[in-house]
């Protein structure tokens, strides 16, 4: 299995009356796909949050190592800083695009009519008359860059709207008044997960927000939901996002295996399983919603350890 190699970022932006809109911007190649050509791709188009957001899920790819960069492996930390390094100082975004209807499976820059439903409010009479009859529809990335920004939010990807080729040049001024660069937050709230391991030594089980114990999945499986869901906190307290990954990475590698006599409730067949190491390799492949995990009680006036000291 390939992995998609990333070799620089970009970040454009444009100002409106709602804030700075951002165009994402990366040239990546895929590892076994040759020859290795880098190419530029539009990523996403959205304000500071939508941004952060995306940012975020390409970076909890990194865990696992499906996105590394031409030297080897890259952490989802060492991802995220250098995109934000390029928020805080985008550059000027100019040009125009334009947007038509699919012709077909292998039209990889048109838009699927089917979407022309969620597309038509954010469209002209005309314009949406224009696309449904096959005709480019012209925009403006300035002055339209908040619809540019809607239409993506609907579930068109940016790289339909915008080619690869927009992507500003290195000799372009970069404009830190339009940057996402907020000070960073005083306060640092560790999440601390509440886990085990299972005995085939590669599942991990969680406690959900109900108090359900369920396999988790594997080691960064596990770090790289925390990870696409760190956005939210990253934008609310800035700059915490390292200590936060960290702590959590740290204690999901703790997590002590699964205490004996704990039971799996398969929801599906209605049975009881004891866990065991024969046991739990076929039930770390289960579906996540079919099982539930019950620990033994703890000991009187105790309770089960979560981690390793």
């Amino acid at each position: 299995m390939g992995s998609t190699i990333t070799c620089r970022r970009r970040a454009a932006a444009v100002p409106s009356s709602n804030g700075p809109v951002y165009f994402l911007f990366e040239e990546t190649y895929e590892s076994n796909v040759t020859p290795h050509t880098p190419h530029w791709g539009c990523t996403h188009i959205g304000n500071a949050a939508s941004s952060l957001k995306r940012i975020f899920a390409y970076g909890s790819s990194c865990e696992g190592g499906m996105l590394r960069t031409r030297s080897g492996t890259i952490t989802p930390e060492g991802y995220i800083q250098s995109w934000l390094k390029e928020l805080a100082e985008p550059f000027l975004m100019a040009g125009s695009t334009s947007l038509r209807r699919s012709t077909g499976e292998y039209d990889w820059r048109g838009i699927d009519p089917q979407k022309l439903a969620s597309l038509r409010p954010l469209l002209s009479a005309e314009e949406a008359a224009a696309f449904e009859a096959g005709e480019y529809v012209r925009m403006d990335c300035v002055a339209d860059a908040e619809r540019l920004a809607a239409i993506v939010a609907s579930g068109v990807t940016a790289w339909r709207l915008i080619d690869g080729g927009s992507v500003p040049g290195d000799w372009a001024m970069r404009h830190p008044e339009l940057g996402h660069a907020p000070a960073p937050s005083k306060a640092c709230p560790l999440d601390q997960p509440q886990a085990y391991r299972l005995p085939d030594g590669d599942n991990v089980l969680l406690r959900d927000e109900k108090g359900i114990w369920r396999c988790a999945g594997w080691d960064y499986s596990v770090v790289g939901g925390f990870i696409e869901r760190a956005w939210e906190t990253e934008l609310a307290m800035p700059g915490t996002y390292r200590k936060r990954i960290k702590a959590y990475r740290e204690a999901i590698t703790a997590a002590l295996p699964l205490p004996a006599g704990t039971i799996a409730k398969d929801l599906v067949a209605a049975a009881e399983i004891v866990v065991t190491e024969e046991t739990s390799r076929s039930l770390g492949w289960r579906k996540r919603d079919e099982i539930e995990y019950q620990l033994p009680e703890p000991p009187k006036g105790g309770q089960l350890p979560l981690f390793a000291a």
